[in-house]
C-alpha cells in the first residue's frame, strides 16, 4: 500500500472517530436506531470499511441535533474518500448546523 493512501485512510478514520465522539446523545424516540447505527459504524471501522462506516455515521448524525463540527468532520472524511457529492452535502449540513447551546 502506498504511503499517500495509508495517510488518507488514517486521516479518514481519525475524522470519522472524532465526529462520532462529538455526536450528542439521542432522544429516547430514536435511541435504538441511533445505537444500532453507531454499533454498525464501529464494526465497519474495525474492518477498515470506511465508506460503509461513513454512511452509518451519517445516518446516526441525522437522528440527533448535531453541531457544525460533526458535519465538518464528515465533510473532511468524504473529501479524503473522494466522495465529492457527499462532501458537498456535508458542507450544506455544516452551514445549516445550529450555533450556540442546544
Amino acid at each position: 500500500m502506498d504511503v499517500a493512501r495509508t495517510k488518507r485512510w488514517k486521516a479518514t478514520e481519525t475524522v470519522l472517530k472524532r465526529a462520532c465522539a462529538a455526536l450528542p446523545p439521542p432522544t429516547l424516540a430514536v435511541r435504538a436506531q441511533f445505537e444500532a447505527s453507531i454499533t454498525q459504524f464501529r464494526e465497519y471501522v474495525s474492518h477498515n470499511e470506511l465508506g460503509l462506516a461513513f454512511d452509518e455515521l451519517c445516518l446516526a448524525a441525522e437522528l440527533v441535533n448535531c453541531r457544525g463540527a460533526v458535519w465538518r468532520d464528515l465533510e473532511r472524511a468524504a473529501e479524503f474518500m473522494s466522495l465529492s457529492d457527499r462532501a458537498q452535502e456535508m458542507r450544506k449540513r455544516f452551514l445549516n448546523a445550529p450555533v450556540g447551546e442546544t
